[in-house]
C-alpha cells in the first residue's frame, strides 16, 4: 500500500498489559481517559498539549508535549491502512489499521481506542524473527514510537512467520550476496568480451586441467573449450558458449543449438550454455531434445545459478580484470 506508515506501540497503560483485551475486541488504545475532547476539529498539538497540563495539572511544558505527542500521533498522525506493532514479552504483534479513532469513556483506563486486523492470524510472532532495525525500535523506551521507515521490514517478517521460517543469518547473507554478484553481471562493468574472459578463468578455478579461449571467426559454437580430468585419469571436454545477457528478454534456444553443432562436430564431449540473464523454457526444451534425439548433453547456467556458483565457490578472483 502506497504511503503506508508504521508505528510501536505498548499496550501497557498504567503498566496494565492489556495486550489479550486488544485481540480479543480487535483494537488498540492507549490512555489518558482524563484528557476530554480531542477528537473535535481543528485542534492543533497546542491544544493537546494545553488540555493535558489541564487534565493532569502538569505545569511543565516539556512534560505535557510529551504525553501530548503520544496522543497526537494515535488519534491525528495514524490513519487506516497503517501497521501497528506491539511488543508483547520476548514475542510481538502486528496489526492493521482499519478505522477512525473513538473516545469510549467506559473503559477504567484505555478510553482512546482505534478498531484494528490483527495480522499473521493473531499469531505473536517471536523477536528473533525481526530485523535487527525492528527489534532495535521494539525495545526503545515510550508508548508510541514512529516506525514508518521500517515498513518493508515489517513486511518481510509478517511473510517469514506466514512461510514458518526461522532466522538464519548465513542464508540471509548469501541471499545479498547472490543478488549483488548477479547485479554486477547484469548492470555492472560487465561486457560480452569481460563475460567470456570470465567464463574462462571460472573454469579453471572449477578445476579445469586445461583451457583454451576460441576466436569468434573459429568458435565452432564454442567460446571455452576447457578439459576436466575425472577419477581414474578420463579427461572430458566441455565446450562453453558464454552468453552476455542484460535484464530483459531471456536467452533463447539459439546457443543451445550452436553448441549442438559444435559438439557434432566432435570439438567437445559435451556442451555448457552459461549466461548472466533469465533462460527461456524454449532454451531448456531444445537442449532435452538435443539429448533424447541425439544423444547431445548440453546443460544450462542461468544468471540467478551462476550467481550462487561465484558466491558459493567463491571465485571472486576470477572477477580481476
Amino acid at each position: 500500500m502506497e504511503g503506508r506508515n508504521a508505528f510501536i506501540l505498548r499496550l501497557a497503560p498504567l503498566g496494565q498489559d492489556l495486550t489479550q483485551e486488544a485481540l480479543e475486541k480487535d483494537e488498540i488504545f492507549v490512555g489518558w481517559k482524563e484528557v476530554k475532547g480531542l477528537l473535535e476539529e481543528g485542534l492543533s498539538f497546542y491544544d493537546f498539549r494545553e488540555r493535558v497540563k489541564a487534565a493532569y495539572g502538569i505545569e511543565n511544558n516539556y512534560a505535557a508535549a510529551a504525553f501530548a505527542r503520544f496522543l497526537w500521533e494515535f488519534l491525528k498522525e495514524m490513519k487506516p491502512g497503517d501497521y501497528v506493532v506491539v511488543p508483547s514479552g520476548d514475542q510481538f504483534y502486528v496489526a492493521e489499521v482499519v478505522g477512525d479513532p473513538y473516545y469510549d469513556e467506559s473503559h477504567p483506563v484505555a478510553a482512546h481506542r482505534r478498531p484494528v486486523r490483527w495480522l499473521n492470524d493473531k499469531k505473536p510472532i517471536p523477536r528473533e524473527l525481526a530485523s535487527a532495525a525492528l527489534q532495535s525500535r521494539m525495545k526503545a523506551r515510550g508508548t508510541l514510537m514512529d516506525a514508518s521507515d521500517l515498513v518493508k521490514d515489517i513486511e518481510k517478517v509478517l511473510e517469514d512467520a506466514k512461510r514458518g521460517e526461522t532466522p538464519n543469518l548465513a542464508e540471509e547473507l548469501r541471499a545479498r550476496m547472490v543478488e549483488a554478484v548477479r547485479r554486477e553481471l547484469t548492470q555492472g562493468r560487465m561486457n560480452p568480451d569481460r563475460f567470456e574472459t570470465l567464463v574462462e578463468r571460472m573454469a579453471r578455478a572449477v578445476g579445469a586441467v586445461e583451457v583454451k579461449w576460441v576466436p569468434r571467426r573459429s568458435d565452432q559454437g564454442a567460446d571455452v573449450i576447457a578439459d576436466f580430468q575425472l577419477m581414474g585419469g578420463l579427461l572430458v571436454t566441455v565446450g562453453i558458449q558464454a552468453k552476455f545477457y542484460q535484464p530483459g528478454k531471456p536467452m533463447g534456444k539459439d546457443a543451445v543449438d550452436q553448441l549442438a553443432q559444435a559438439l557434432r562436430a566432435g570439438v567437445a564431449d559435451m556442451g555448457l550454455v552459461i549466461t548472466t540473464g533469465d533462460v527461456s523454457e524454449e532454451a531448456y526444451r531444445a537442449a532435452e531434445e538435443y539429448l533424447s534425439r541425439e544423444n547431445l548433453r548440453i546443460s544450462i547456467l542461468g544468471g540467478r545459478e551462476l550467481a550462487e556458483l561465484i558466491v558459493d565457490k567463491g571465485l571472486w578472483s576470477a572477477f580481476d580484470f
